[in-house]
């Protein structure tokens, strides 16, 4: 089957890579799946490159990553959760 994995981490103060992603490749082509990632974390138009990513993929099954759901910062507090169903909702009109 094909896989597709998405990081939608685009928050980089730090930037880390989508450290749960990159434990899933190995075993799951182990098993005799083809795996594509999709890292939209520096990105300028997320939506618009999942797309492009989308329409090129035959994946089965999509899998999304979420680093955190906000910043868990006082003084600068901002949620992801909706720009993450932004692009969940996209996948899912594109596929």
């Amino acid at each position: 089957m094909d896989v597709t994995l998405i990081n939608t981490n685009r928050y980089l103060a730090p930037p880390v890579i989508p450290v749960g992603l990159e434990y899933l490749v190995a075993p799951l082509e182990s098993h005799g799946h083809r795996v594509e990632v999709c890292d939209l974390a520096f990105s300028e138009s997320p939506e618009d490159d999942l797309v492009s990513f989308l329409d090129g993929s035959t994946a089965g099954v999509i899998g999304f990553t979420v680093r955190n759901v906000d910043t868990a910062h006082f003084m600068d507090s901002r949620f992801f959760l909706d720009e993450i169903s932004s692009l969940v909702k996209a996948a899912r009109e594109h596929t």
